[in-house]
């Protein structure tokens, strides 16, 4: 990839970051403007996807999200992490917008794309992607399914920790939790053959994970929050 265009998209990204929009977006829509090969302009419509996203103009996001993985599929049918994010990103934009039913679409085939590529590559962004399946079906009340994908979810995620990187301990806390309801949930139905004893296994994982983060990081206050209702609850029906 030629260096020039690599330079505008750490730019762009640090822009972003910095909640430069408009200043992010021109210099994007100006290297658009260049010559560059087609695979170079794929990862800058990334770029300035994400810049219309984290701006909330969620139909001009997906319009350049778009216009990548036609792009990328066109070009060549192998899977690849690129594209598999790409499918990501556009399932967020609809989770975001209620359009439940594209919303999972996208994370399905996102997934179906990373299930071909090595589980080391692959991993996190699997990771995610099942963890967002996980909440939409949560969402819809189709427990079942949600557990299956947050069960899916979890080992991923567990396998990246003690690698210094914090966020893990927080998505692997997350998903743990989110695990933990719905199994109670299904518990509180009579589905599934779930002990009590399992759920806080669940919970105690999360602990262990949240304690490892900064008690005062408002995220982390809410894990901790979940935490002690979920044990509240689990306790009430017996699971002391």
């Amino acid at each position: 990839m030629n260096a020039n265009s690599t330079n505008v998209r750490k730019e762009a990204y640090q822009l972003r970051q910095a909640f430069q929009f408009d200043a992010a977006r021109t210099m994007l829509e100006e290297a658009l403007q260049d010559s560059l090969p087609a695979e170079e302009q794929w990862p800058l419509h990334y770029e300035l996807g994400k810049v219309f996203q984290d701006n909330f103009e969620m139909e001009k996001a997906l319009e350049h999200y778009h216009i990548a993985i036609a792009g990328l599929e066109e070009a060549s049918p192998e899977p690849s992490v690129f594209l598999a994010r790409l499918y990501g990103a556009c399932g967020l934009v609809h989770q975001d917008e209620g359009r439940e039913t594209e919303a999972l679409q996208c994370h399905h085939r996102a997934v179906e794309v990373l299930k071909q590529l090595p589980e080391s590559e692959a991993g996190l962004f699997l990771a995610s992607n099942l963890k967002y399946l996980g909440e939409l079906y949560q969402e819809q009340s189709q427990l079942p399914e949600s557990r299956e994908h947050y069960r899916a979810a979890l080992p991923l995620l567990q396998q990246g920790l003690g690698k210094g990187e914090g966020f893990l301990s927080l998505e692997a806390a997350t998903v743990a939790l989110q695990l933990a309801a719905v199994e109670l949930e299904l518990y509180l139905r009579g589905q599934f053959r779930i002990s009590p004893d399992a759920i806080r296994q669940l919970l105690s994982g999360a602990q262990s994970w949240l304690e490892q983060l900064d008690v005062e990081d408002s995220i982390v206050e809410q894990r901790t929050a979940d935490l002690k209702r979920l044990s509240y609850m689990l306790d009430k029906v017996g699971g002391a």
